[in-house]
């Protein structure tokens, strides 16, 4: 496997962890309240023209993959150039395989015969056995230990190759063999509401979004946006809105400077409007009051600058 690349990154910060993948296209959200910490550890080829494996580890409540509740012994696929989706719970950890999209099309025609992209065409998950589960998570972990702790040894080099053929070489049995479980379309409309619902609120920040005034703009009904985001998120539509302006609100204190910025008009500008809601509401989902987000925001920005 060329280009094997490994790296570690840690942070309190969602933000840093996104950046820290500079050449992936993700955007990070924080739905649940308290303080966060997250840890990823990345191996593979870098996208774009890739395609990635995910599979989870540990979880506590409900996490979901395009809209589906994520379950123990699933492999999680992300499609090169298709929009992936994950919402983790509490202590969500997912191990993460991307390899080059072509080379692994190439590698299941070879054993298959048959058309690889047709075999793959709207898959998101694969449910595995208890044993083929515990089988490459071992190889999994084997792999990211190797490359954490002896990478720079040149002498171990070709054995991480190796170990990374290997998993390369099970996950393309599972796929070819696995148990299937395609994108419906019913899902993939609801999907697609619920991002129209987030572009309808990146238009009109100010306003505070409004079931009717939503619905209207977005051509449906209140019933059927509730149950787009229920199904899609696992939250009501009200929750998951507020938690995305918060969101917002952040990441703009986060690169704002402390003596020309009120955090009032930051807050104002993406719909909140009662201060003192706004700042429990805000302590509450981030673990800090805004205003130290301003602050510790700026200190980062400038020492990386």
């Amino acid at each position: 496997m060329d280009n094997f690349q490994t790296f570690r990154f840690q942070s309190h910060d969602f933000d840093e962890i996104s950046a820290s993948l500079s050449r992936w296209d993700q955007t990070y959200r924080q739905l649940s309240a308290g303080p966060f910490f997250g840890d990823v550890e990345y191996q593979g080829l870098t996208p774009p023209g890739t395609i990635g494996f995910g599979l989870p580890l540990t979880f506590t409540g409900e996490s979901r993959y395009l809209n589906r509740p994520v379950s123990n012994g699933q492999l999680l696929i992300q499609q090169c150039g298709s929009e992936g989706d994950l919402i983790g719970s509490r202590n969500f950890k997912i191990q993460v395989l991307t390899v080059n999209e072509q080379r692994f099309l190439n590698k299941v025609a070879s054993t298959t015969g048959g058309d690889s992209r047709q075999l793959l065409r709207n898959i998101s998950t694969i449910t595995l056995s208890p044993g083929v589960t515990e089988t490459l998570r071992r190889k999994f972990q084997t792999l990211i230990h190797n490359a954490h702790h002896h990478f720079r040894h040149r002498q171990v080099a070709d054995n991480i190759r190796l170990l990374a053929e290997d998993l390369l070489d099970s996950i393309t049995d599972i796929v070819i063999s696995g148990n299937f479980e395609q994108t419906k379309s019913c899902l993939q409309r609801q999907q697609q509401l619920v991002k129209k619902a987030e572009d309808f609120v990146w238009s009109y920040p100010v306003l505070p979004p409004r079931y009717d005034t939503m619905c209207a703009n977005l051509g449906t009904s209140e019933r059927s946006l509730r149950y787009a985001f229920k199904a899609c998120t696992g939250m009501s539509a009200g929750t998951y809105l507020k938690a995305f302006r918060l969101n917002q609100v952040r990441s703009e204190l986060k690169t704002r400077s402390p003596q020309s910025t009120r955090v009032q008009d930051v807050a104002f500008g993406w719909g909140f409007s009662h201060m003192g809601q706004f700042a429990a509401d805000y302590k509450r989902l981030f673990g800090e009051p805004p205003s130290e987000t301003l602050r510790r925001g700026y200190r980062f920005q400038s020492a990386v600058s």
